[in-house]
Formats: structure tokens, C-alpha cells, sequence
């Protein structure tokens, strides 16, 4: 842990498109200024890097909540933008919390790339190839267990088709905003 006096902004987004075919994804253009010698980089950082560092830092010090993750429209150039500014609140007010402890939790100046932690070849190499295999292994698996099964038995026509598929929207709808 080391004090700090830093300041911190998401000043631009990028879509990266891989070359080796896979899908698209946003990364976000971190830049730390100040520190006990004023400082000033910036670092790109993906969204599930935002989630690793916030699983990790709430069992150590109460996080804000992290800005949902999307599954609709996530490219769109509105929602990246909200996102941005979103995540940049986030940083900040994990930023102000420590801040009143007057410590950086060990994480966090990882992730910032803070001296003493500046150093991301060394600090971050294991943490990135551990998630990157961890990536490898999750790509195919399915997150949860199918939660909708309607077997070809069921006698269907025109009324009841509608009220089934009615309803199983209205449900996921439901379930993926809170509503």
C-alpha cells in the first residue's frame, strides 16, 4: 500500500477487431495524473479488467458499483460513451475511498500502474495469463443452465404460440432489466 494524490480519466474509447477472427471489444483509455512525483500516463483497459479489479478490491475495502455489463446494443456509440463516463465515476470514487484512507490498495496501483506497480510486464504478465487461460477454457462453456425448454409435444396453434412467446419474452425482459 503507498499514500497517494492522483487524479484520474477515461478520455477516449477504441474498438479493437482482432486479427485472429475474434469478436470485437471496446477498450478504454485510462490516464492517471499527479502521484508524490507528478506523473502522467495512460493505459487502455477493457471492460473485464474493470470487473476483475472490482471483484478484487470489494473484499478488501466497499467498492461502488461497477456499471452493469450490457448484452444489447453494446457497440452502439451511445452506450460506450455512457459506459465511459460511467466507469470514469467508478474509478474516481474508488479513487476518493482510498484516498480517505490515505492508502492505495496493492490492486488498484496495478491496475493504474502506480509506482511501485508501474512496472506491467513484470506485476501484470501472470494476472493477464492466467486470465487469458481462463478465457480459453470459458470460451465454449455456458455460463448458466438453459432456463427455457418447450418440447415439440405441446399442441400448438396460432392462439396459444403467441401467449408462449409473449410470455417467455416478457420474462427475459423482465429478468434483464429489473423491472
Amino acid at each position: 500500500m503507498i499514500s497517494m494524490p492522483y487524479t484520474i480519466s477515461i478520455d477516449n474509447t477504441r474498438t479493437i477487431e482482432p486479427k485472429n477472427g475474434d469478436e470485437k471489444y471496446t477498450v478504454y483509455q485510462v490516464t492517471v495524473r499527479g502521484g508524490p512525483i507528478p506523473t502522467f500516463h495512460t493505459m487502455d483497459r477493457r471492460y473485464r479488467e474493470f470487473e476483475s479489479l472490482h471483484t478484487r478490491l470489494s473484499s478488501n475495502i466497499a467498492v461502488p458499483q461497477l456499471p452493469r455489463k450490457v448484452l444489447l446494443h453494446r457497440r452502439s456509440a451511445k452506450l460506450v460513451e455512457q459506459r465511459r463516463q460511467l466507469l470514469e465515476v467508478y474509478l474516481n470514487d474508488v479513487l476518493k475511498r482510498c484516498q480517505q484512507q490515505t492508502v492505495m490498495p496493492e490492486e488498484l496501483g496495478r491496475f493504474l500502474q502506480i509506482p511501485p506497480y508501474d512496472d506491467e510486464n513484470q506485476l501484470n504478465q501472470k494476472d493477464r495469463l492466467e486470465q487469458d487461460s481462463y478465457d480459453d477454457e470459458m470460451k465454449n462453456v455456458l455460463e448458466h443452465a438453459p432456463c427455457i425448454s418447450i418440447s415439440d409435444y405441446y399442441p400448438w396453434n396460432n392462439d396459444n404460440r403467441e401467449l408462449i412467446v409473449d410470455s417467455i419474452i416478457s420474462g427475459l425482459m423482465c429478468s434483464m432489466y429489473d423491472m
